[in-house]
């Protein structure tokens, strides 16, 4: 199995951005007939690229799902989620990842992060959730910890004001019981830079990166960790 440090991840998320820019299928088309004017999107490549770098780093962790739906009971009606990434382990989850790219401009999307990322661990902690493989369809059941904590990992701190940034989250993490985090991977460049080589040498790895990886570590390795049995697979 191949291993991925911080740094080759970042390089692969630039190199991700630089192929988006490509048309596809250019073995069967003419692709100097064919030009893109915006990108492909690279979100779910790399909600697969960080889940395969985190199993890597967290091998006791079971399983990483992928915007998979899961779905629990709030109050009497069925509620259903589709996370970025879910850790299991144990049978259990304590550990769900929001994976953006960055937060743009406006104040609204910082905001509407937080509370939402706050609201679904009010209603999920403690839970039973039960979910389908993408591939299988098996249904599986597990169980949602009382410490469950939801982590908004921001690629780049590029494209918004960094005293305005700073200001809103410290607002809103000392008004709220502190369920849900921010954390910026990179800065001084973003991974969507023209100049791919250049954003390569220019890019900064960000202490939050580190800061991260220590509270996935502890929260994996049995200290935050409450155990609740084998992830219980259910056949029809």
């Amino acid at each position: 199995m191949i291993t991925m440090d911080k740094k080759a991840l970042i390089e692969s998320v630039i190199d991700l951005y630089k192929a988006a820019r490509e048309i596809k299928l250019s073995f069967t088309y003419d692709n100097e007939k064919i030009r893109r004017g915006r990108s492909h999107t690279i979100a779910s490549l790399t909600e697969d690229l960080f889940a395969y770098f985190l199993i890597n780093k967290f091998p006791q962790v079971d399983k990483i799902v992928i915007d998979q739906p899961i779905s629990f009971r709030s109050t009497e009606k069925a509620r259903t989620i589709y996370p970025d990434l879910a850790l299991i382990q144990n049978g259990t989850i304590n550990t769900i990842l929001d994976i953006k790219m960055d937060l743009g401009r406006k104040r609204s999307e910082v905001v509407n992060l937080f509370k939402g990322a706050q609201n679904i661990v009010r209603e999920m902690r403690g839970k039973q959730v039960w979910y389908r493989d993408g591939i299988t369809k098996q249904l599986f059941h597990a169980t949602v910890t009382g410490n469950v904590k939801y982590f908004i990992v921001v690629f780049s701190r590029q494209n918004i004001n960094q005293a305005f940034l700073n200001s809103e989250i410290e607002k809103l993490q000392s008004s709220y019981i502190c369920n849900a985090q921010f954390y910026f991977l990179t800065d001084k460049a973003h991974p969507n830079s023209q100049n791919t080589e250049a954003a390569k040498i220019s890019i900064e790895v960000l202490p939050d990166f580190d800061k991260l990886l220590d509270e996935l570590n502890e929260r994996t390795t049995g200290v935050l960790l409450q155990a609740g049995g084998e992830e219980q697979v259910i056949s029809f």
